[in-house]
């Protein structure tokens, strides 16, 4: 890999080291998409060789692009694990000191365009009982290393109208907004970082710190519980992984795009979302609190994606169902819909109340709430469903609200502790009990394209299918299970 030596000018293959060119200089480290491509015994030289050339580049950066996280297709961050997919054997050989130094170098030096991109550093090796003496300095001092590597500091100024920061999990500080100053900043990533200052953050990334933000996406972080943003400019705003966030409010007047997912605290009995967003043309939301904690202004919507529904449950299922349908009835120029229609594992759950721990059966619940989506051209709906409950009576009213549709698409996700192609055996259970979706008028005249996918055969499935090709006319495209 590139070293103290390397040419400064001469350019170099992206997985082969630092490529330095331009006045002012544009600097790109990656260790590129594929581990077998960076041989380990390479990374201490490559890793140097950062150092080396952002101290012969001290002044001003056109651009400065440190990725040190492989890009291979199928890479993957799994935030329970606090790591990706693929190994990065080098994590190790980057001290705290260093991220520290290329953040400040970046938001300092940088014009255009500023990216970090840093592994997660490896937790301290296990040891048996036999190596628990003779390791146990070693650890003590990966863990500590581990600690000083995990404590970043966010400075209060930035020069770039773009960054992109990937932090490995850090524990990241945020400056006193009213003393920090990103006035030329338009794109920005934060993600995979332990940020405990939520509103600060949103007082952070709001307008007068901010005041020409266009684009923003946090991914990945935790700690982030509460996040209230008031941006003039933001047009697409992007919130994924924040697993603590509760608390969501967005004032945005120029916003285009929204995609909220993988929030499940949202869904929790503190959840709250107030959006305002007069302009808002695509909504992906994946978590919705309930009914009476949702603030929804943004009448132009015209593509909403990932909105959940259940098909069976409680009380507090049904507030998240009203939160949704609530969302469908405030769209009225909606013409794509996505839906993520959820059966319950189990149709009894214990729940707390007033008097203690209560199990409660699960009724169906959406086949009486589905308004009338005449306006939707396009349906989408992935189905999650175990143990063979059926979703029958549900999809069959979602689809006859639907007369406009003119593509229709259904996929199943099924698992199963028992054979998965076995529907139901339970005779006393609630999905067993709403035969009436077998005389559900469904007329679906402008249809032009159905596909039906991932069911096992059951006779619901196979009359449902039927029921769909019947109630359209001609098809250009079909497929039933």
């Amino acid at each position: 890999m590139g070293s103290s030596g390397a040419d400064p000018t001469t350019r170099r293959r992206l997985d082969k080291g630092p490529v330095v060119e331009g006045n002012p200089p544009r600097l790109l480290f990656a260790v590129g998409a594929y581990p077998w491509k960076f041989p380990a015994e390479d990374a201490p030289a490559f890793i140097f060789s950062i150092d080396d050339a952002l101290a012969r580049h001290a002044d001003v950066l056109e651009s400065l692009e440190i990725s040190l996280v492989f890009r291979c297709p199928s890479q993957l961050y799994i935030p329970s694990l606090g790591k990706y997919v693929t190994e990065h054997p080098h994590a190790a050989l980057i001290r705290g000191e260093q991220v520290r130094a290329w953040l400040r170098h970046g938001m300092a030096r940088v014009l255009r365009s500023f990216v970090l991109e840093v592994p997660p550093c490896p937790p301290p090796a296990t040891t048996n009982r036999r190596e628990k003496k003779s390791t146990g300095n070693r650890n003590a001092g990966a863990a500590a290393a581990r600690e000083d590597r995990e404590a970043l500091a966010l400075p209060s100024t930035a020069l770039a109208d773009t960054m992109a920061l990937t932090l490995g999990d850090a524990a990241l500080s945020l400056p006193v907004p009213s003393e920090a100053e990103f006035l030329a900043l338009r794109d920005l990533l934060l993600s995979n970082a332990r940020i405990n200052e939520g509103r600060r953050l949103g007082e952070l990334l709001s307008s007068p710190s901010c005041p020409l933000l266009r684009r923003l996406r946090l991914e990945h972080l935790v700690g982030m519980e509460e996040l209230e943003l008031q941006a003039e400019k933001l047009e697409e705003l992007t919130i994924m992984g924040a697993r603590n966030l509760y608390w969501l409010e967005v004032d945005a007047p120029y916003l285009r795009r929204l995609c909220v997912t993988e929030c499940l605290e949202l869904e929790s009995n503190r959840g709250h979302m107030a959006i305002t967003a007069n302009v808002l043309e695509a909504l992906t939301c994946s978590n919705i609190c309930k009914m009476q904690e949702l603030q929804f202004d943004a009448p132009s919507v015209r593509v909403i994606e990932k909105l959940p529904l259940w098909t069976h449950g409680h009380a507090d299922h049904v507030a998240r169902n009203a939160a949704a349908i609530s969302i469908l009835n405030h769209c009225p120029a909606a013409r794509r819909l996505s839906l993520h229609l959820h059966v319950p594992d189990y149709m009894r759950e214990l729940i707390a109340d007033v008097t203690g721990l209560v199990m409660v059966d699960f009724q169906s619940i959406l086949v009486d709430d589905i308004p009338e989506l005449r306006n939707i051209t396009s349906l989408t709906v992935t189905i999650s469903t175990w143990k063979g409950h059926s979703y029958a009576a549900g999809l069959a009213k979602l689809i006859a609200q639907c007369i406009n549709l003119e593509r229709l698409s259904i996929h199943v996700r099924r698992g199963s502790l028992q054979n998965p192609s076995l529907a139901c055996l339970d005779q006393n259970c609630v999905c067993n009990g709403e035969d009436g979706w077998k005389n559900q008028q469904i007329s679906l005249q402008r249809l032009q394209s159905l596909d039906f996918t991932g069911g096992q055969g059951l006779k619901y499935e196979k009359r449902l299918g039927q029921m769909i090709f019947d109630a359209a006319g001609v098809l250009d495209k079909v497929r039933l299970p």
